[in-house]
């Protein structure tokens, strides 16, 4: 994220349940994650931008095209971890 903000405008959500945000676990599913990411690009109202997710955040923005304006986003960028997250 720093190498990359030094060039360009870069944003890091925070899933429910990771990081600082409160644990509820009804939110805890890969649609509700598409939702939030979905919303937020709807929200930045930016035009197309890429998405870049590791792990369970690539399975994610794989699937936020599917459910936003196809001119607001760019291909996902995927960066795959070897692990299985445990919540897909």
């Amino acid at each position: 994220m720093v190498d990359l903000s030094s060039a360009c405008r870069t944003y890091a959500l925070d899933f429910w349940g990771f990081g600082d945000s409160d644990r509820v676990s009804a939110r805890y599913h890969v649609q509700g994650y598409v939702d939030h990411v979905a919303l937020f690009v709807d929200q930045l109202g930016f035009g197309s931008l890429p998405l870049v997710g590791h792990g369970l955040g690539g399975v994610v923005v794989s699937s936020v095209p599917s459910v936003v304006d196809q001119d607001l986003v760019d291909l996902p960028v995927l960066l795959v971890s070897g692990q299985q997250h445990p919540f897909i």
